[in-house]
């Protein structure tokens, strides 16, 4: 019968040792090695040409021909997320949190390993009661540089604690994305009478953008009237913004709402270092009613 069945990592196609035990309708597959090697990885189970006692010659069943595929997860910690990221900017002291879990019977000891010299983990070690969860912060350091970081950091169960812990270690990726400290831009929307919606796509040197930490902003002449992120909606698959709080003093020509007002600008920052603010180009629009502009 070791001819005939198999244990395999599924990514090496390497054979892993079993022992295989039959005892009437059932095979058995018992590995032999530690946990900790194998945690997270797939394993292949293969069976074929397996013979009854009339001699019936099994070789699965019609879905699997034999051959089965597993997800080993049995490690007594997890992390409760799948990744970790944030935005910052320049100079910022920024903190994100992920939760860890023990999902065994017995209190576990852990350490978090492998985080890079610009991330301050805490706690970065400790112990987990039975089924508690609790949160470890990453605080990611002011002096990183402009642009994108990612890295992994990994969650290890200290084993030695207790002989019957499955153990492993349960890696996350992290990101970061550092970005310029945007304009200050501070908008009053209430000292103007009435509002003015626009509904437009930032067109930025012939590209449209799908970047959410681009902003927008409205002026009429010198003065700030509006001002908006890049969001994406689903429900027409653009990227889009309307100017929260455009506001504007009498209603204007039904056509030419600002005619009465002064020159409206937009203008566009986006999130990169060292770039000044560039015009946002608009399609010819029309205005829908008294209070709206709608830009396609």
């Amino acid at each position: 019968m070791q001819n005939n069945v198999g244990l395999f990592d599924a990514t090496s196609n390497q054979l892993i040792d079993v022992a295989i035990t039959c005892f009437e309708n059932k095979i058995t597959l018992d590995p032999t090695f530690n946990n900790e090697y194998f945690e997270n990885r797939i394993l292949r189970a293969e069976l074929h040409g397996i013979k009854d006692l009339i001699g019936n010659i099994f070789e699965g069943t019609k879905p699997n021909n034999g051959i089965w595929e597993f997800y080993v997860d049995r490690n007594e910690l997890a992390w409760l997320t799948d990744s970790i990221g944030m935005t910052k900017t320049e100079g910022e002291i920024k903190s994100v949190t992920a939760n860890i879990h023990n999902r065994g019977g017995y209190p576990v000891p852990f350490s978090i390993v492998g985080a890079p010299d610009w991330v301050r983990v805490v706690p970065n070690m400790g112990t987990l009661v039975p089924n508690e969860v609790r949160a470890i912060r990453f605080e990611v350091d002011s002096t990183l540089a402009f642009g994108l970081w990612s890295d992994s950091i990994t969650l290890r169960t200290e084993t030695g604690a207790n002989p019957f812990f499955m153990g492993g270690d349960e890696s996350i990726p992290l990101g970061v994305r550092v970005i310029c400290a945007p304009p200050n831009w501070n908008l009053d929307a209430g000292i103007h009478p009435a509002t003015m919606n626009m509904v437009l796509a930032l067109n930025i040197e012939g590209a449209l953008s799908t970047d959410e930490e681009d902003l927008v902003a409205a002026y009429i002449n010198d003065t700030l009237r509006g001002r908006a992120s890049i969001r994406y909606y689903p429900s027409v698959n653009k990227y889009t913004r309307a100017p929260d709080h455009l506001r504007r003093v009498g209603r204007g020509e039904r056509h030419h709402p600002f005619s009465n007002l002064g020159r409206l600008r937009l203008f566009a920052v986006r999130p990169e270092c060292g770039h000044i603010q560039v015009p946002a180009r608009q399609r010819t629009g029309y205005a829908d009613s008294p209070d709206r502009v709608v830009y396609q």
